[in-house]
């Protein structure tokens, strides 16, 4: 059982950080430890919201270190 519980925690984990790693990779985009998702920026908002839909995880990430 316990295997089984650290592979679903470390599989979680893992894709959290990926999408994160995507997230500040992709040009125009940025992640700050602190800030989170940084957005800035007259259009920053919708473009956010339009990578998320392909994006979902990263929702949760919005400004939220």
């Amino acid at each position: 059982m316990s295997k089984m519980v650290k592979a679903k925690w470390t599989s979680n984990i893992r894709k959290k950080f990926l999408e994160i790693e995507a997230y500040g990779n992709s040009s125009g985009f940025n992640y700050d430890k602190h800030r989170g998702c940084v957005m800035e920026g007259p259009n920053a908002e919708k473009v956010f919201e339009d990578y998320a839909v392909n994006h979902p995880a990263i929702c949760k990430f919005k400004n939220t270190p």
